[in-house]
């Protein structure tokens, strides 16, 4: 059984087909497109969206019916009675929706999506197999569609023609700029169905199930270790090139991780936000307050035998009956 994204890929062992199995509710389904479908009333995805009010939708045929709604004209007049009468233009509008309706004779076989021409559809079908038959000159990457070209085509050239209008920030592509005003507003809208965590993309909420899924494809070429994410391969990668990108500015250390960089600059600060709730004793970071809760533990910690001091670990307890040796307390054990 192999998983992958946010599905399983099984067999039918008395049929000897592959099939797709959803990770939220286990339902299965004979092609990986019909499954991409469906995962979208488990995450909130809604591709299609209302060019009039900006409402999105998960099919394309819940946009049609909803299309109905704004078909009344805002120049159809009322009468006395308060009810609205339909004019000429929303009649024309009326019926040239009918005859497109018509003529959308081409439908989609995987998300019911409906074309008017053979072309449309064959396009259609290209983007769900996967076909890449546009190709950027200058690092021979490959697309689907002429348009994600285009937009490709400006991280080369650096071009940004969208802006956040909140704070002015630019942006290649208007979806960017979509996904970025999420921080402004602070919403959410995709959902952990293992965990009450939520998030603003849903290739962060694919990023995320791995956590609970236990997916992790990429490897070291070295070691062989697996990690859920890139960006912890390329963390760990340092330890074997021994690169460490992130320095005090205070002094000549250097880590291997900015959260690591973080939390040593409290040494130099000297603030220390954690606090034993026991006897209220502050540190610089969590794992040293991990460490001096094991005194508080049931456990025995380890315990000096000339003056009782207690001790998170034996390391400790070894240093200190080593600066300590030869006072009247820890009096030097004479070699033989």
């Amino acid at each position: 059984m192999l998983i992958t994204g946010m599905y399983f890929r099984t067999e039918d062992h008395s049929t000897g087909k592959k099939l797709h199995r959803c990770v939220y509710c286990k339902k299965t389904f004979s092609s990986s497109i019909k499954l991409k479908v469906h995962i979208r009333v488990h995450t909130g995805e809604n591709p299609y969206k209302c060019t009039l009010c900006q409402k999105s939708f998960s099919l394309s045929s819940y946009l049609n019916d909803h299309m109905t709604t704004h078909t009344r004209d805002e120049s159809d007049s009322i009468s006395p009675d308060g009810k609205s009468v339909m004019t000429l233009q929303h009649l024309n509008k009326q019926m040239q929706a009918h005859s497109i309706k018509k003529e959308m004779l081409y439908q989609c076989s995987y998300c019911e999506k409906c074309f008017s021409h053979s072309r449309s559809l064959q396009r259609h079908l290209r983007s769900l197999s996967g076909e890449k038959r546009y190709t950027c000159s200058l690092c021979e990457k490959s697309f689907i569609q002429s348009q994600s070209l285009v937009k490709h085509m400006r991280t080369h050239t650096g071009e940004k023609p969208h802006s956040c209008p909140e704070c002015l920030k630019p942006f290649s592509t208007a979806s960017e700029v979509k996904k970025h005003m999420r921080t402004h507003t602070g919403e959410k809208p995709y959902c952990c169905s293992y965990c009450p965590d939520s998030f603003g993309t849903s290739h962060v909420l694919q990023l995320h199930l791995r956590v609970h899924t236990g997916e992790k494809p990429y490897q070291c070429t070295l070691c062989n270790k697996m990690f859920s994410l890139p960006g912890s391969l390329k963390t760990h990668s340092r330890i074997h090139t021994g690169e460490k990108s992130s320095s005090c500015s205070q002094c000549s250390k250097s880590f291997y991780t900015r959260n690591k960089l973080q939390r040593h600059m409290k040494t130099h600060t000297g603030v220390k936000p954690f606090s034993c709730s026991i006897c209220k004793k502050t540190f610089a970071s969590s794992f040293h307050l991990q460490r001096h809760s094991k005194i508080h533990a049931d456990k025995k910690p380890p315990t000096c035998s000339q003056c009782k001091k207690a001790f998170s670990s034996k390391a400790f307890l070894k240093k200190h009956i080593k600066t300590t040796a030869g006072n009247n307390l820890h009096p030097r054990v004479p070699s033989s």
